[in-house]
């Protein structure tokens, strides 16, 4: 049993369960997954059980068999019992870099994997199996629905501005910082070269940011859902549009790449951390457009 552990956003949840199903498909061994990190609270939650995906959840027994399946029987009792933290076993795989690491996909025998695994190139292999479970189970709220028909309609491009936790979380804005409004200008001159009247649908979770810093783009419209809006649904209204000028975050990124327009142009930040030292290579496909 291979099982994968499941945390973040909706974007990180995607990479995460296609990077499992790549290794399930790969090695004919059972995948299951790992949602505990989401019952201790926090601000995000599971999503994936929006879509019609093929994912088993990892039960704690199954956690404890394979996370310390070095540890003796009874170290293994005391930790379901709490009374002990003891450390991981030999099949604790963490991920080791953030580039692509073929050999994260080569698990035959039992393995816990632990990452983000923030590479198409995981699962490009298997994405025609893959990508029939990613549909919503469930139709749009009737304000998404709206915005479908206004993209269906157009030479529709999403522009997706994230800021929120990345400035908020001081974690979170020491690692990513924030897209410039110089390189959304640049994407849109690119558009606009490229694309016959295009229509822009501004996606950000600072509305009133985006609405005073962007004003000066006509032809657009900026996305209002309803709070309690599943985050799903703005990505795919993202995947819904032509073409894509995303942020540098998975979110927009999985709009980008669930976008089914084989012209698709997508437009992704050269910087996509702080730290340029990190190798993000293996995370924009050679299809997409990097400024």
């Amino acid at each position: 049993m291979v099982i994968v552990k499941i945390f973040g956003g909706l974007g990180n949840q995607l990479f995460q369960y296609s990077m499992g199903r790549a290794v399930g498909l790969e090695n004919g061994v059972d995948v299951k997954y790992d949602v505990t990190k989401f019952k201790t609270g926090g601000l995000r939650k599971y999503e994936l059980s929006n879509f019609c995906i093929n994912g088993v959840l990892a039960t704690r027994i199954d956690i404890i068999r394979i996370k310390y399946s070095r540890l003796s029987i009874l170290k293994r009792i005391c930790l379901a019992n709490r009374k002990k933290r003891p450390r991981y076993g030999k099949s604790f795989i963490p991920e080791e870099n953030f580039h692509y690491a073929p050999l994260a996909l080569e698990n035959k025998n039992n393995a816990y994997l632990s990452g983000y695994w923030q590479s198409y190139k995981y699962f490009e292999n298997y994405w025609d199996k893959i990508s029939t479970e990613f549909i919503p189970k469930n139709s749009l709220c009737n304000a998404a629905l709206t915005y479908k028909n206004e993209i269906s309609s157009c030479n529709a491009v999403s522009l997706h501005i994230r800021r929120g936790d990345y400035i908020t979380n001081v974690n979170a804005n020491k690692l990513h910082g924030l897209c410039s409004i110089d390189y959304y200008k640049a994407a849109i001159k690119v558009i606009k070269d490229d694309v016959l009247k295009p229509y822009f649908f501004i996606f950000s979770d600072d509305l009133d940011w985006a609405i005073e810093n962007f004003s000066f783009l006509k032809d657009s419209t900026f996305v209002k859902l309803p709070k309690e809006t599943a985050d799903y649904e703005e990505m795919f209204l993202m995947s819904y549009c032509k073409h894509n000028i995303i942020a540098n975050s998975t979110f927009s990124w999985w709009g980008a790449w669930l976008n089914r327009n084989r012209k698709k142009i997508v437009l992704a930040p050269s910087k996509w951390f702080t730290d340029l030292e990190i190798n993000t290579s293996d995370l924009i496909p050679p299809t997409w457009r990097v400024l």
